[in-house]
């Protein structure tokens, strides 16, 4: 659906969503053709979409996928078992960073409430440890209540919304937080973590960041 022009005969939500997934995927397909990473680290990106793009668009590149809930390993586990060149990664990010000393050509962390990003803890420094490129997107908080139309399209049924914070608390995503952010608030916390932006763009309701190491 990403890869043609169906945005005609979608609802409201669903246009939203199908142009946010469109221009995160056209936009990291660029990326990963420009930097060309052979190792990739996906951190906390969902079904697989992320994966699959990657797949395909670096066949001979190593993808690491690494997540602690037992649905999410069992759905990806299934649907990339052919393909040897996807390891699927049972385990805390945590334990996982603490007990490999590789350096991925590139970590990503898509469309992502990227909570463990606010402050330079134990985890982003791991991560920072890591990673030569790493490259992530978060909600715009201008698009605050347009996500409520998204979220609804998704099939969430359970959505509070505080002013700065959606909480989905449902089967489908059993307490996810997703908070809007301003561009201010990600060239602070870049600072206070130490990385360098070598790339910060608008799209559609996300913002779109690449980091060096």
């Amino acid at each position: 659906m990403i890869n043609n022009d169906i945005s005609e005969i979608l609802s409201e939500g669903n246009k939203l969503r199908y142009q946010t997934y469109k221009s995160e995927t056209m936009e990291l397909k660029s990326n990963l053709q420009k930097f060309n990473p052979q190792t990739i680290l996906d951190v906390w990106s969902g079904a697989g979409r992320i994966i699959q793009t990657c797949a395909v668009e670096l066949p001979e590149a190593n993808i690491y996928w690494v997540e602690l809930d037992d649905k999410h390993n069992e759905f990806l586990k299934n649907r990339f078992q052919i393909n040897l060149n996807v390891k699927i990664i049972h385990e805390d990010i945590n334990n996982f960073l603490s007990k490999t000393d590789q350096k991925f050509d590139m970590i990503l962390c898509m469309m992502n409430t990227i909570s463990c990003f606010d402050e330079p803890t134990e985890i982003v420094q791991k991560l920072l440890q890591h990673w030569k490129y790493a490259v992530f997107t978060t909600c715009n908080e201008k698009y605050n209540l347009e996500r409520m139309l998204m979220y609804q399209a998704r099939g969430h049924k359970k959505i509070t919304f505080d002013g700065k914070q959606y909480c989905l608390d449902d089967e489908r995503s059993p307490w996810l937080k997703s908070r809007g952010r301003s561009e201010e608030e990600l060239y602070e916390m870049v600072e206070k973590a130490w990385w360098k932006i070598i790339e910060f763009k608008e799209l559609w309701i996300l913002f779109y960041v690449i980091l060096k190491s």
